[in-house]
């Protein structure tokens, strides 16, 4: 495992971002996690008990009008931590290794996005998700990401191996950094929904435009953009150059979206942001 990971909480050079970025990015994930390179050989994911996490996400998880979702970690009952201890045995049951590779990416990017929850309901109450776990908001939170916290098909897992490891490293699939909630404010939301198999490719364009149209994620003003810092800190996951990036966005914004339309009127990026406070309430 490399001594440092490119996590959501990012340096702030970006040359060395890009760099680790590019490293991690391109070559595919080796060893222990080769078993999970995805094949469409397999089943679709109808046998998935996704009941528990249903259950709970259908129960908590609540849209506000400025479109971000949240849960009120604050009132979760004794039932609602059964739910989240019976999902995680659940998804850590399952055998992605027999599914096809549309479950497969369901699969992983639900289990990435339960193991969060598990991480803020088992710490809370949590302000800043850097420190959760007794991290600071000084130093990357490598302790969240880089804790191994499920065992699937004799592996260990931790956050990091899920989403760099095998979501980035092996499906090269750009729009699960619109589907991978950590619950801050300038995170995606969490859907109420599992993500399933059949309709995973419409579902991340959803989230996609949904992230994107998103008041005050996208902020334009004097032909100049502020952008959340994902597409700085994966910037090679959505294009060759800054201006590659922008026209992508604009792609996974929709057409005709408010969002597309003021991004046709940029000239350049003006920076990047990233709010860490945690979204429930």
């Amino acid at each position: 495992m490399p001594a440092y990971r490119m996590t959501r909480s990012a340096p702030s050079s970006f040359g060395i971002f890009l760099l680790l970025g590019v490293l991690l990015f391109s070559s595919p994930a080796k060893g222990q996690y080769q078993k999970f390179f995805p094949s469409n050989a397999g089943n679709d994911d109808a046998t998935v008990n996704y009941a528990p996490y249903a259950a709970f996400l259908s129960a908590r998880v609540k849209q506000g009008g400025d479109g971000l979702s949240r849960i009120n970690y604050s009132g979760l009952s004794l039932k609602d931590r059964h739910l989240i201890i019976q999902a995680v045995n659940s998804l850590a049951a399952v055998r992605p290794t027999t599914l096809n590779r549309d479950a497969q990416l369901a699969y992983w990017i639900n289990l990435y996005n339960l193991l969060i929850v598990d991480v803020l309901v088992t710490n809370w109450p949590v302000e800043d998700i850097r420190t959760a776990e007794g991290g600071s908001i000084f130093l990357p939170p490598t302790q969240i990401w880089n804790t191994d916290r499920v065992v699937v098909e004799g592996v260990p897992l931790s956050l990091d191996d899920i989403e760099h490891d095998i979501l980035r490293g092996y499906f090269r699939e750009r729009r699960v950094h619109y589907a991978l909630s950590i619950h801050t404010n300038s995170s995606p939301s969490l859907q109420n929904t599992p993500y399933r198999g059949a309709t995973i490719d419409a579902m991340l364009d959803q989230v996609a435009a949904g992230y994107l149209g998103r008041d005050g994620i996208v902020q334009v003003r004097n032909r100049e953009v502020l952008l959340p810092s994902i597409f700085k800190w994966y910037a090679e996951d959505f294009g060759r150059d800054e201006h590659s990036v922008l026209l992508q966005i604009m792609q996974d914004a929709g057409h005709g979206t408010e969002t597309s339309s003021m991004l046709g009127n940029v000239k350049i990026v003006a920076g990047y942001y990233y709010t860490w406070m945690v979204s429930g309430f």
